[in-house]
């Protein structure tokens, strides 16, 4: 991988070594992720598709649902099982950036060793920030709701509005950071669930605005970064609808569904690779910072303790 840093470093630092590690070792990011990303997309574009035949078929016979339920529920079960696999190599690619075991091979045997514990944590990296967006979608679309009556609900329903906007970035992004450390902890040492969950919560605690602006970095230069990767098919897509007609009349063809599970795989592997990195040497910044303020402290404390008799004679 890389030489990993011997002091804490800057916010800044941390994003560009992660994205560093990433680009100095693209053939191996490619190789750990390569087949459940390309399954996960294919999946994902095959439920797409499977729907959008159902809705613009606008049939109600029994046998026609019933195939398109069976393929859905299919398609999920491989989407299932890709984030499970992905899981796994997550774990091993975090032991291997931080050095914990120095080949892939080692660091995944522990992963499918520990794969419970793992896809439990892992789990709740999904569940937790969506559970927050669910609670504030429901605020927002309460907060409309006033918007509908005079002039004092419309002018509270923008400052409300404007509150529930910041809170949820702030919430959604704790969220994150709290589940991305946890999921560290669980695959950097022997802890069980507990554990791992309490040292997220433990370490998410240390400067906290330092690691919600951490968080928000992050995402933003992945976004950046990914962002030419998916404009063209975006773009292409606007095309495809600007030549057929109306929005929903659009029949994608088959050549923009390939590119789009193409570019999605692509920008899934790069994601991962920044964002496992980026998290991961984030909390050893974090583990860093704190042993040295532990061992400030151990020092002051030992400065200022009062000698004892036995050493003055």
């Amino acid at each position: 991988m890389i030489n990993l840093p011997d002091s804490p470093r800057s916010l800044g630092d941390l994003v560009g070594l992660g994205f560093r590690l990433v680009r100095k070792n693209w053939k191996t990011v490619v190789s750990i992720f390569l087949v459940p990303s390309l399954f996960f997309s294919m999946a994902l574009s095959g439920s797409q598709f499977c729907f959008v035949h159902w809705v613009q078929a606008q049939s109600l016979d029994p046998g026609f649902f019933a195939v398109h339920m069976a393929c859905g529920l299919g398609l999920a079960l491989v989407m299932i099982a890709c984030q499970w696999e992905i899981a796994l190599r997550s774990c091993a690619f975090i032991r291997c950036v931080l050095l914990v075991d120095s080949e892939y091979s080692v660091a995944y045997e522990y992963a499918r060793r520990r794969q419970w514990e793992i896809m439990t944590v892992y789990a709740v990296s999904f569940l937790l920030p969506t559970i927050v967006a669910i609670i504030w979608t429901l605020l927002f679309v309460a907060t409309l709701y006033l918007g509908t009556g005079d002039v004092f609900g419309k002018v509270l329903c923008v400052v409300l509005g404007f509150l529930e906007g910041l809170t949820f970035v702030v919430a959604f992004s704790y969220s994150l950071l709290y589940t991305a450390i946890a999921f560290v902890a669980v695959c950097r040492a022997e802890s069980g669930i507990k554990d791992s969950l309490k040292e997220g919560f433990v370490l998410s605690r240390e400067a906290v605005m330092r690691g919600l602006s951490y968080i928000c970095l992050l995402l933003t230069s992945i976004f950046i970064v990914t962002l030419p990767l998916y404009l063209p098919v975006v773009l292409l897509g606007i095309w495809e609808g600007y030549v057929q007609g109306k929005m929903n009349e659009i029949n994608f063809p088959i050549y923009l569904r390939v590119l789009e599970a193409i570019s999605s795989c692509v920008i899934n592997m790069l994601s991962l690779g920044a964002a496992l990195s980026g998290v991961a040497l984030f909390c050893r910044d974090v583990k860093m910072r704190r042993q040295g303020l532990d061992i400030d402290e151990g020092l002051s404390k030992l400065a200022y303790q009062p000698s004892s008799p036995h050493s003055k004679s």
